[in-house]
Parts: C-alpha cells; sequence; structure tokens
C-alpha cells in the first residue's frame, strides 16, 4: 500500500474545513440578505425545508417528486404576486439528452423570467442552478445545489412580493440536467 504523505492530510483537512465554513458563510449571508430587506426569515427558511428534505438522485421518483414541488412552488409566487412593476413569465420545459449509450426523454427544467414592465430591455441577467442531485455526497444525500435553488426561490419570491422596481430583466434557469455534464448543462 503506497503511503500517504503527511501534507496530503493536512491539505484535505483544511479544504473540508473552508467548504464547511463557506457553506455556513453563504447560508448565513443569504439569511441576511433577505432579512434585510424585509423579506422575512420563516420564508427562508421554509423554502429551504421544502426544497432540501429529500435525495432528488437523477431520475429517480424523488427525482421528478422535486420537480413538481418546485413548480408547484412557482406557480405560488406568480399567484402571490404584489409586484405590478414587472411581468412574471414561467415556462416549464423539457429536454431529450442523447448521449454516447444513452437516450434520455423529457428532462425537466424551468424558467422563470421576471421583466420590468415599461421599460426598454437593454441588458438581460440569467442566473442558474441545477436541481438534480448524486449519491456522492455525505450520508448518501442529495442537497447538491439546493442553496442556489433556494436562493433563486428565494430572489424570486423577494423581488414579486414587494414593490421592487428592475432596470433589467432577470432570467432564473433551473436546470434539470446537470448530472450529464456538456450534455445536460
Amino acid at each position: 500500500m503506497p503511503k500517504v504523505p503527511y501534507l496530503t492530510y493536512i491539505l484535505f483537512t483544511i479544504g473540508v474545513l473552508i467548504y464547511i465554513f463557506t457553506y455556513f458563510l453563504i447560508k448565513g449571508d443569504i439569511f441576511n440578505l433577505y432579512s434585510n430587506n424585509n423579506y422575512p426569515y420563516e420564508q427562508y427558511s421554509k423554502f429551504w425545508e421544502e426544497m432540501t428534505s429529500e435525495q432528488r438522485l437523477l431520475l429517480t421518483p424523488t427525482y421528478y417528486q422535486f420537480y413538481i414541488n418546485l413548480t408547484n412552488k412557482i406557480d405560488e409566487i406568480y399567484n402571490n404576486s404584489k409586484n405590478d412593476l414587472i411581468n412574471i413569465e414561467k415556462l416549464y420545459l423539457n429536454s431529450d439528452i442523447k448521449t454516447e449509450n444513452t437516450k434520455y426523454t423529457k428532462l425537466p427544467y424551468v424558467l422563470v423570467s421576471l421583466i420590468p414592465k415599461n421599460k426598454a430591455i437593454q441588458k438581460k441577467l440569467l442566473i442558474c442552478s441545477h436541481f438534480d442531485g448524486h449519491n456522492l455526497t455525505s450520508g448518501g444525500t442529495a442537497y447538491d445545489d439546493a442553496i442556489h435553488v433556494v436562493s433563486m426561490l428565494g430572489t424570486i419570491d423577494a423581488l414579486t412580493s414587494q414593490k421592487v422596481e428592475l432596470n433589467t430583466q432577470i432570467d432564473f434557469l433551473f436546470d434539470g440536467g446537470e448530472e450529464f455534464g456538456l450534455f445536460g448543462a
């Protein structure tokens, strides 16, 4: 058995600590961002609990259930919108992906666009996250990219639940096939 250099253990430990620190720092920053802008912490926490409670391994029943939960949450945000300064457009899409060995059909994607009313759109901003996961994360769970999904939902909700004026169109793309690498993303 080859001997692993002591420095490798140190670097691995430092990497894990940085990952853990960054995770909680980002989560804390997002909580603060919403709470400092009159966006209720409880609402963000609710998104977090709903969107990270299940594994969503690619093409499993929990993956498709997550997609249904995601579209239901977007419909709820859309129906409760109080911001008449923007238009909300939502598209529920799917795509076929053919890899070298397999063809996957109807992989879901979601696009939500917040478009300023009565303004000429000169620029667009795309914010993207994937919602599919894998079983390689700790404990076999698949929270892969959950914080980004929750952040995007929270941002859409925050911008539509109060009078906020936008100067650019913001497109939120929830990608359902990132685990296919270049085929899915």
